[in-house]
Formats: C-alpha cells, sequence, structure tokens
C-alpha cells in the first residue's frame, strides 16, 4: 500500500535553507516513506505518535496515520551538535536534544 506524503509549510521552509546536495539527499528519503513509512532506523519517538529519521547529520521529523494512508512530514533539520553557534538548541525532558524554527523538540 502507498503512502500519500504531506509536508508542513514549516518543513519546506526548512528544506528550503538547505544546501542543494542535503536537500536531494532528504527529497529522496522522504519519498521513499510512501511506500515504506517505518524503514528501518526510523525511530518512534517515546511517548509521542512521531518518529524521527536520519539522513546523514539530517533529521526528518514525521507521523505516520494507517488509517488515512498519510505520511506527515514535521519538520526536517540537523541536530544542535551540527548547527553554528549562534543557534540555539532545545533540551526535552526525553534527553533529545534538536531545533526547528517550529518550536518543536525533537
Amino acid at each position: 500500500m502507498k503512502y500519500e506524503i504531506r509536508i508542513l509549510r514549516s518543513a519546506e521552509k526548512e528544506m528550503e535553507k538547505l544546501p542543494m546536495a542535503i536537500h536531494s539527499r532528504i527529497s529522496r528519503r522522504i519519498l521513499s516513506l510512501e511506500n515504506n513509512p517505518r524503514p528501518k532506523g526510523a525511530k518512534k519517538l517515546s511517548a509521542r505518535d512521531e518518529y524521527r529519521l536520519r539522513v546523514g547529520n539530517y533529521r526528518i521529523l514525521y507521523t505516520v496515520s494507517d488509517s488515512d494512508s498519510t505520511v506527515t512530514i514535521i519538520a526536517v533539520g540537523a541536530p544542535a551538535r551540527s548547527l553554528p553557534l549562534n543557534t540555539v538548541s532545545i533540551h526535552c525532558r526525553q534527553g533529545i536534544t534538536g531545533t526547528s524554527e517550529s518550536g518543536l523538540c525533537w
């Protein structure tokens, strides 16, 4: 069964800022979620309905709705350790660190 891919506008904006080579790699990985929304390496975030998928040093944060056959991309970004020093990082109670313009903690 194929899943429909939806990308939030905030995630689109984050992707627009990426270098073209990284953008292409992430785009291919997102499109691969159509056939397998829970690939090897995808991590289900505890106490949340979201998954995190690594693409090199970058992360894709997304949800899966089996009832609607949709995958919604919530955020795309780099972990705090690879961001410039002037970027504020968010520290979650779960011990996961990440940043996002939308304020999501992942």
